[in-house]
């Protein structure tokens, strides 16, 4: 099962990168404080307006390029996020989700709401 996992930080225009550590499970999906090696794997971040398959994604990014492993072994990345990649967003609450994507192994790592804000300044 995948955990949830809010991003509340984050404005309109604003370059952000967005750090993550993926844990391993035990083989009854429960949550461990051990790293998941995660090296070699493919990555898609994708963020709607809402949790529906029917809504189109506002946002995605993949690795290597916008999302960064780094370490691998020790479970850990960031999504890039340039600020022109919201510009023609609305500020609102949206719905995001990481995803391993290798065939074979696809399955969501985290998800939760994705608060971008409208400020004064862009």
């Amino acid at each position: 099962m995948a955990e949830q996992s809010h991003i509340t930080d984050w404005a309109i225009g604003e370059d952000k990168t967005f750090a993550f550590t993926i844990y391993q499970k035990t083989a009854a999906s429960v949550l461990t404080s051990t790293p998941q090696d995660i090296t070699g794997w493919t990555l898609r971040w994708d963020m709607r307006r809402s949790d529906s398959e029917a809504d189109p994604v506002v946002l995605s990014k993949v690795t290597p390029a916008q999302i960064v492993i780094n370490p691998g072994t020790g479970g850990t990345g960031y999504i890039v996020i340039e600020d022109i990649d919201t510009d023609l967003l609305s500020g609102r609450v949206y719905r995001h989700a990481m995803k391993r994507a290798d065939l074979g192994s696809e399955t969501v790592l985290f998800f939760g709401n994705a608060l971008l804000a409208k400020r004064a300044t862009r």
